[in-house]
């Protein structure tokens, strides 16, 4: 794939960049963590519900409707959820209570409760790249370059990568991992003669 992936050390640096002491940064870093921890596209992220955030057999988990309206539900990692109960806390607003849009504009000019565009939601995340200090080019879809990656560096097998991305092909996950050409774990070293 061409798309740039994001640096461990920099997705530390684009969670840490929202300003968390105002309803935007909440909802801001929300985003980013659930962009990064569940490896959503841009518009994934912009389609989440309120009522699709719930605990099942024991997980939080997301109901995510990704392409061709195919719909996955994927647990949602502690350290995202807690920056979505941060959030939605502080916008009053309650999982298994209130509906409407889970991310939405929080400005009075956009007006209170506008579901966010996928668009809106790469502004966002330019505009923390940029407070992160990540100087390279990046897109909304590095996030999920940097998702797939993690699990796969971490031993998650990769049909269970293909899962979570909601790619119907293993070799399209494949192509978003961006360690595959790491020299110091080089197949040719594992070869013995």
């Amino acid at each position: 794939g061409v798309t740039p992936g994001i640096e461990p050390h920099e997705v530390r640096r684009l969670l840490k960049a929202p300003d968390i002491s105002t309803l935007i940064g909440k909802r801001d870093k929300a985003i980013l963590a659930i962009g990064l921890y569940l490896g959503l596209r841009r518009d994934e992220l912009a389609k989440l519900d309120i009522t699709g955030i719930r605990e099942e057999r024991g997980h939080h988990v997301a109901e995510v409707r990704g392409k061709g309206g195919k719909t996955r539900v994927l647990p949602i990692p502690p350290p995202a959820f807690s920056a979505l109960l941060d959030y939605l806390t502080t916008a009053g607003k309650g999982i298994g209570r209130d509906h409407g849009p889970l991310f939405t504009s929080l400005g009075h000019a956009a007006g209170e409760g506008v579901r966010l565009s996928g668009r809106d939601v790469w502004n966002i995340i330019r505009r923390h790249k940029d407070a992160a200090g990540i100087t390279r080019e990046i897109s909304p879809h590095s996030m999920r370059v940097a998702a797939i990656t993690s699990a796969l560096d971490n031993g998650a097998p990769i049909h269970r990568v293909q899962l979570m991305a909601g790619h119907a092909d293993p070799k399209t996950t494949t192509r978003y991992y961006r360690q595959g050409q790491d020299l110091d774990e080089s197949a040719t070293y594992a070869i013995k003669y």
